[in-house]
């Protein structure tokens, strides 16, 4: 059976874990603990050697990077064609030019201000926040969405497609990872064409998609990221 590598509070884990409830792919979750340093462990490398999540291991074969293991999902357990069409080369290669944009643009700026604005301080033994990166990266986030709304949701219900695909889910647990925190910004809720979107993707996806955000509203309900007095 398919082992699955993830941490929930990675926007990438969230894609791949989300397609696989979503889906009925049957797996065996493998938690990795980033704050305890579980992804540095021998185990661990030999999965994933570069120490990131999420990544599998299906059957010995092993595999990172989440848009590599979501195409490989899609094709090696014959997933509907809508996740990623295959069989038509100018849909595909849409959703590919979203992958490939997705990293360098959205992923760049919310993972990137998630992580000097929230996160380093638990991953990165209590370093304080990093202001100027944090504000750099939420200026990529403002610009990300605007072209999301603009080019990638502009003629079509989805990404570049009339049906979810797995560009939708790289998308959508970029974003949603600002739910963890206070929700002083989420594009999410104030913009309503990405909300019209966020409710057309819940509403295919759910039960997954409560499933695999329960840990972040618990997580900011619980003040996991704020400051201790």
């Amino acid at each position: 059976m398919l082992k699955f590598y993830y941490e929930p509070f990675s926007q990438p884990s969230r894609a791949v874990w989300m397609l696989l409830e979503a889906t009925g792919v049957p797996y065996t979750p493998c938690y990795v603990d980033l704050v305890a340093g579980d992804n540095m462990k021998e185990d661990f490398l030999k999965v994933s050697p570069t120490g990131k999540v999420p990544a599998i291991n299906d059957d010995g074969f092993c595999l990172i990077e989440s848009a590599a293991i979501l195409k490989y999902i899609v094709t090696k357990y014959q997933l509907s064609n809508h996740w990623y069409p295959t069989a038509d080369l100018c849909k595909r290669a849409k959703i590919d030019e979203y992958l490939s944009w997705h990293t360098e643009n959205l992923r760049r700026g919310a993972g990137i201000y998630m992580f000097y604005k929230y996160f380093i301080k638990k991953v990165s033994f209590g370093i304080p926040p990093d202001e100027n990166r944090a504000g750099s990266a939420l200026q990529t986030l403002h610009k990300s969405v605007k072209i999301i709304e603009s080019y990638y949701l502009k003629d079509t219900p989805f990404i570049h497609s009339q049906e979810i695909t797995i560009a939708d889910l790289q998308a959508l647990c970029e974003l949603t990872e600002l739910w963890s925190v206070d929700g002083e910004i989420d594009p999410l809720r104030e913009n309503p064409k990405l909300n019209e979107w966020l409710e057309r993707c819940t509403k295919i996806l759910n039960p997954a998609f409560d499933k695999v955000h329960a840990p972040l509203h618990e997580a900011r309900e619980n003040g996991f990221f704020k400051e201790k007095n």
